[in-house]
């Protein structure tokens, strides 16, 4: 595997003046993992992170002490089509499959249509199982004892046509799941072993899924399709019941579930009654902290530091912290300057708040092509 010199640059962010570090430089796209998955290890010894300097999407890994990157997988075969990503193959690897067990360090992804396994330290790569064949997956996550992976995938029948772009899979598959046409698995996969078996079957397409951090027994997943969609997040126990988090209503568009990383919240955004909001609600679907964010058109919300704080990208190209007191009034600050232009998947600055919680790594095209930042609070 190849390893290339350090790339990181600092610069002092000339909107709030907090530290930004530029980790990645290449003549080639390279962006963080989506912001269900942490990128940093918990030890904060490494960044994760997908790239295409090799002339196919593979994982990188760089060293935050000597800033040295160096290769994770060996993808010869190109992209791997996947949600969000139409314009794959049925080989290479999937740029939607990447999540990152923190604790132990080890990556997990797809690649031909198999789950691999790779230790950061060692590079010790490791083929986990066989995916059923024909079928596309979307966003994968680990659970946070290491225990399970969860896979969502969708049947094949669905994806017939090519897509042009993003939007345009969206749109099409969505409309092909209409009338229980077509389902979506959410496979379970043993780390240990490879084992895999369906934990739920759905008549919906399902592009996301996300572990309780206290619990490998129960996740969150989501019904893709905007603002046409009833309900956007669920729940799925371990014993294969599933239900809705919470009753959504007519006026109401959810996006872009997480869970706080202490678990006990999750963490979505939307319009309601065509209003931007940030929202956490706990397992049960009682509101913990709820805000209308007049300011935040669209983009991104994730988890901040407490449960009273959320992290985003959509007030103009600025990475945002938010503060929600117990009177539902939002204080806005400033971290940094993103700049990104968002105009593919690739290029969306994703901000998500590192371990030790003292800094948000993101993704930005403001320089080229896509890189990896960290702006450090």
């Amino acid at each position: 595997m190849k390893t290339w010199a350090s790339e990181c640059t600092e610069e002092c962010d000339a909107v709030s003046g907090h530290r930004v570090v530029r980790w990645t430089n290449s003549p080639a796209k390279d962006q963080h993992f989506y912001f269900t998955s942490p990128s940093v290890t918990a030890d904060n010894r490494w960044l994760v992170f997908i790239s295409e300097r090799t002339g196919h999407p593979n994982i990188m890994a760089v060293d935050r002490q000597s800033g040295e990157i160096r290769q994770l997988s060996d993808n010869r075969a190109g992209l791997l089509k996947s949600y969000v990503y139409p314009l794959g193959g049925c080989e290479g690897l999937s740029k939607a499959s990447p999540c990152l067990d923190e604790t132990r360090g080890i990556v997990y992804y797809i690649q031909d249509n198999r789950v691999m396994a790779v230790e950061i330290a060692s590079g010790c790569v490791r083929g986990l199982c066989a995916l059923p064949a024909g079928w596309i997956t979307g966003f994968n996550h680990v659970s946070s004892d290491g225990r399970y992976l969860g896979v969502p995938c969708a049947s094949a029948g669905a994806f017939v046509d090519p897509a042009a772009g993003q939007g345009a899979q969206m749109w099409n598959v969505m409309a092909r799941f209409y009338g229980g046409r077509h389902a979506s698995r959410i496979l379970r996969i043993d780390t240990r072993t490879g084992a895999w078996e369906t934990w739920a079957e759905v008549p919906f397409w399902v592009t996301h899924v996300n572990f309780d951090p206290t619990s490998s027994d129960r996740l969150t997943f989501n019904q893709e399709g905007g603002p046409v969609v009833a309900c956007r997040i669920w729940c799925l126990e371990r014993d294969g019941r599933w239900r809705k988090l919470f009753n959504q209503g007519p006026d109401t568009h959810v996006n872009h579930e997480n869970w706080a990383p202490e678990g006990g919240a999750v963490v979505f955004h939307g319009l309601r009654g065509g209003i931007p909001f940030v929202e956490s609600r706990d397992w049960h679907g009682r509101v913990l902290r709820s805000s209308p964010v007049a300011d935040m058109p669209g983009g991104h919300v994730t988890p901040g530091a407490t449960p009273d704080e959320f992290i985003t990208d959509g007030i103009g190209d600025l990475i945002s912290l938010l503060r929600v007191d117990a009177n539902s009034r939002v204080q806005v600050s400033t971290l940094c300057r993103h700049g990104s232009r968002a105009a593919e998947q690739d290029t969306h600055a994703h901000p998500l708040l590192g371990p030790d919680r003292r800094s948000v790594v993101f993704t930005s095209d403001r320089a080229g092509l896509a890189d990896v930042y960290e702006v450090f609070l």
